[in-house]
């Protein structure tokens, strides 16, 4: 066998290598718990699914006798792994907009609720889809949710009182008129197309709620004319920002709690919503 060959075979087994690597990266990716800081994690089973096509397509050209490859091909696949090799599981995300998310996002798992350990084996006990406080009722509900429900503007639904939360966020303008946003970021696919929606709180003084903070609102839509509203708070890194304009979040109950999952990867149209 000439030199010339052999160098031929093991570039072909390289290259199997490389892909291989590849599939199996997707495959611990769909089963990490940092996959939803890159993808919906409903994707999780298609990017598993593909990540075994890959190794299996992998292993098929390495069995292969004669296989040829391609010199561009084999840098190309070199650079990908070089790429994946330098990604860092525990990367955290620069604060957008002012708000400072790192913490929420190094910290929270949608897995586990807490800090990235492994999988979480089991399903968490539902949590009922209303809870009572100061003897009124309330529809836990996320944000994106309650941005739709003003948009179809059901009268039995605009009715009820509701409980959300999200991170604060304000504007100079909204300031002077006793208002801030409450927002979450809503993800269809992945963070290219991230989209902030939220809703504009009646507050006492705006500035006792700093950007970024993160607050559980209980309390009720109030119409209100969307003429002369001063435009929503923009968050960098996102599309974009839109608040509710028909409607006013008239808040009962104030709490400061613990910042939580930024992204919203569901929104549903009926109860129980995903909060």
């Amino acid at each position: 066998m000439s030199a010339r060959t052999l160098l031929t075979r093991l570039w072909a087994k390289a290259e199997a290598m490389l892909l291989a690597s590849l599939g199996l990266y997707m495959l611990a990716l769909a089963s990490s718990d940092t996959y939803w800081l890159l993808l919906n994690p409903k994707y999780k089973l298609v990017t598993a699914a593909g990540g075994c096509g890959i190794t299996l397509a992998a292993f098929a050209l390495f069995m292969m006798p004669a296989a040829r490859p391609g010199a561009w091909r084999g840098l190309v696949m070199a650079g990908l792994v070089l790429l994946l090799a330098m990604h860092d599981p525990e990367m955290t995300i620069a604060p957008q907009g002012g708000l400072d998310m790192n913490s929420a996002f190094s910290t929270y798992s949608p897995q586990t609720g807490s800090a990235p350990t492994g999988p979480t084996r089991g399903r968490q006990a539902p949590e009922p889809s209303r809870v009572e406080m100061d003897g009124r009722e309330y529809v836990r509900i996320n944000t994106a949710e309650l941005y739709f429900e003003t948009v179809e503007a059901s009268p039995a639904k605009l009715a009820l009182g509701y409980v959300t939360k999200g991170m604060v966020a304000r504007t100079p303008e909204m300031d002077a008129r006793g208002e801030v946003g409450l927002v979450r970021v809503a993800v269809s696919c992945c963070l290219a197309d991230a989209v902030g929606l939220g809703l504009r709180v009646k507050v006492d003084d705006p500035s006792g709620y700093e950007p970024g903070q993160w607050f559980k609102i209980y309390g009720r839509l109030t119409p209100q004319s969307a003429k002369g509203l001063p435009p929503a708070p923009q968050l960098d890194g996102v599309f974009i920002t839109a608040l509710v304009e028909g409607f006013i979040f008239q808040a009962e109950r104030v709490e400061a709690v613990e910042p939580d999952l930024p992204y919203i990867f569901e929104v549903r149209d009926s109860e129980p919503y995903a909060y």
